[in-house]
């Protein structure tokens, strides 16, 4: 009986699908089967556009593009237009590494031409907008990779006065912020970047790495815009056939650059085909999108309501052990008078001349004197109305309590808000 052969422990290939799914296909168009296998599962998923910004250097929004001619991105807010989806899937499908252990090599083919997307590649496309050596990092990428989250800095610069970040169920760490939070011109920012930066298709929100991506946007801080969409790419060539921070079922991003790119490139004639233009926003359609939907009301103590958020933010008071109470409760509790004794009543009236005769008004001997004497004809005390309501405030429950004077129920916390749930990406 032959031996058994030794079982093979090498690199493991990639697999796309069955033998009838890699046959026939065009190796002009892709580099073997498997890659044929892999654009067929491309086409099930869906393309996540970039969006054209033309707007007006003296409108609305003048600020942004200020932002956009100081950093040299104008190329990267007006990508290429027309948008071929087969040309867009082969690079993705071509960029695939051959074996599970493989790296992405940041090289891809489309119709026979090879297409680079490192971030030196990328980087002299957009017009060299960074400076930086191709083995330096960004201080944009390295707050990332160390998670370094300026919750103040980015609530000032970021959110509308009297909004948070949103945290995790344990409260150790921020994970987004809500669309309807961010200022007007931070709404924009986002819109930018979950479109042609940081592709996501869940646009109610932003995550902590969107965040701090607008952040350093906003304040002139360093980006290399070109690595950051280099690691976009490589994620997404990925998904799916290893494990990554997206979900498998996450869209193909960037199709306005990768269009750019394979002109750039390879300088020949594609298909005519158009299956997508990019929308275009000039500043009518920036004032459509990023607006207000709920208008937060702040309750005023004295009196009325405000759309002005109250000077100073209502966590940076120490926490105490009585739970939330609305105004009107608060006014009850504290100017309650039908069980007071005399010398409590006297002092929570205060009347300016002369107080009224209440019959019965909480004296205990209940023995009639002259009107004016003793509020409710009860025996006056030489104790002080100020102390005596004092200590009564002390004895009486703010909270139900029961015969033992036990607090009725459990503490009462605050429910944590839900952790930022993303439909194509786990990244905070």
């Amino acid at each position: 009986m032959a031996p058994k052969k030794a079982a093979n422990k090498g690199k493991t290939k990639q697999t796309g699908g069955g033998s009838s799914s890699r046959s026939n296909f065009d190796p002009v168009r892709f580099r073997g089967p498997l890659q044929y296998a892999r654009f067929k599962n491309l086409q099930k998923k869906t393309i996540w556009a970039e969006n054209v910004f033309k707007l007006t250097q003296t409108g609305d929004f003048a600020r942004f593009t200020e932002i956009i001619e100081e950093r040299n991105w104008e190329d990267l807010a007006r990508p290429t237009n027309d948008i071929n989806f087969d040309l867009v899937r082969e690079f993705y499908a071509n960029a695939m590494p051959l074996d599970d252990e493989d790296p992405v090599t940041f090289k891809t083919m489309v119709r026979g031409r090879e297409i680079r997307f490192d971030r030196d590649a990328i980087n002299d496309f957009l017009g060299k907008p960074s400076n930086l050596p191709t083995d330096t990092y960004c201080a944009f990428t390295y707050s990332v990779a160390q998670g370094n989250w300026d919750v103040q800095a980015l609530t000032q610069s970021l959110l509308r006065p009297g909004h948070q970040l949103i945290w995790n169920n344990q409260n150790t760490r921020p994970v987004r912020a809500k669309k309807d939070d961010l200022t007007i011109p931070s709404q924009l920012l986002l819109l930018f970047t979950l479109h042609n930066v940081i592709p996501r298709s869940h646009t109610s929100d932003g995550t902590t790495k969107a965040l701090q991506f607008m952040y350093y946007m906003e304040n002139n801080l360093e980006i290399d815009v070109a690595r950051v969409i280099a690691g976009e790419l490589c994620e997404m060539v990925l998904t799916g056939l290893r494990p990554t921070r997206m979900k498998n079922n996450a869209a193909l991003g960037f199709p306005g650059l990768i269009m750019g790119l394979i002109y750039e490139q390879t300088r020949t004639t594609f298909p005519p085909e158009i299956d997508l233009t990019l929308k275009e926003f000039d500043d009518a359609e920036v004032r459509r999108t990023c607006k207000y939907k709920h208008t937060t009301i702040f309750v005023n103590p004295a009196g009325g309501q405000s759309s002005v958020p109250p000077p100073t933010n209502p966590n940076t008071f120490p926490p105490t052990e009585y739970p939330p109470m609305d105004p009107l409760s608060f006014h009850n509790m504290v100017t309650y008078n039908w069980d007071l004794h005399d010398a409590g009543f006297r002092a929570m009236q205060a009347w300016p001349e002369v107080r009224p005769f209440i019959p019965g008004g909480g004296s205990s001997s209940g023995a009639g004197t002259d009107a004016g004497t003793n509020v409710g004809g009860g025996t006056d005390t030489d104790v002080d109305d100020d102390t005596t309501l004092r200590e009564m405030m002390n004895m009486k429950s703010f909270v139900n309590r029961d015969g033992n004077n036990n607090v009725d129920g459990s503490d009462v916390e605050m429910a944590g808000e839900d952790e930022a749930t993303v439909s194509d990406s786990d990244d905070d």
